[in-house]
């Protein structure tokens, strides 16, 4: 089990998954959420968000339940991050995306 990307800020952990497809809407696939649901809970991470490519920079906030009906949520966002159809300069592109990144997540 191995997440695209993993943050560790101090005592927090941030788990991001890269998605290269499409997103219809806001609705990720059922098999994309569990699939953040377990990464949740086996790195115990602050912060999961599934990351798409998209036309547009965009996010949605959400959050898991705990199975065992008690008040704690896990945080899961869905970010949408613009991608050029020719960058012309791979690292300015790469510098950019990350900075979104961060600023999405609060880092």
């Amino acid at each position: 089990m191995e997440p695209d990307i993993v943050i560790l800020q101090g005592e927090k952990t941030y788990i991001l998954d890269t998605k290269w497809k499409m997103i219809n809407g806001n609705r990720p696939s059922d098999d994309d959420l569990k699939q953040m649901y377990v990464y949740t809970k086996y790195f115990e991470s602050s912060y999961t968000a599934l990351v798409y490519p998209d036309d547009s920079y965009a996010s949605s906030h959400g959050s898991f339940l705990h199975e065992k009906g008690e008040d704690n949520r896990y945080p899961c966002s869905l970010i949408k991050l613009k991608l050029p159809l020719n960058p012309s300069d791979m690292i300015s592109w790469q510098k950019q995306i990350c900075g979104e990144l961060l600023s999405r997540i609060g880092c």
